[in-house]
């Protein structure tokens, strides 16, 4: 259970709060809420990612690999993920008509699907350099 709630517990945190900002109706009074939301999923797919290197560091420690590529592959992680909701959207607003009307549109435009992977990124790279700083600060 421990590691199912590192792995997961930032995911359904943030996961719990979308699904208020929905009941709640705050992204039609704040519309640039979503932003905020795309941050936060870019903190949680990070903190999933970092998990995952940790969990996975059988061979060696993960201080091994060199800095450039520890932060291509969190931050490749968060992008692949952002990528795949972005999509999911896209069917959403294309292929589900039911959630189309009761929502509306979740893609406006093109402009709004970069703002979305542009906060999705920079929340995964700031979980990577606040997570860099505290490791080092332990040692």
């Amino acid at each position: 259970m421990y590691t199912f709630l590192r792995l997961f517990g930032v995911a359904i945190l943030v996961s719990l709060f979308h699904g208020a900002c929905l009941y709640f109706d705050v992204y039609q009074f704040w519309p640039w809420f979503d932003a905020v939301m795309h941050f936060l999923g870019g903190v949680a797919m990070a903190f999933l990612g970092l998990e995952l290197e940790r969990l996975m560091a059988v061979r060696g420690p993960s201080h091994s690999i060199p800095f450039g590529m520890r932060f291509m592959a969190i931050v490749g992680f968060v992008a692949m993920i952002g990528i795949a909701w972005e999509w999911f959207e896209y069917g959403l607003d294309h292929y589900v008509e039911f959630v189309r009307q009761a929502i509306g549109m979740s893609q406006p435009s093109v402009g709004d699907t970069m703002g979305d992977l542009f906060f999705d990124l920079f929340g995964g790279s700031t979980v990577f350099f606040l997570a860099l700083l505290f490791k080092k600060r332990k040692d």
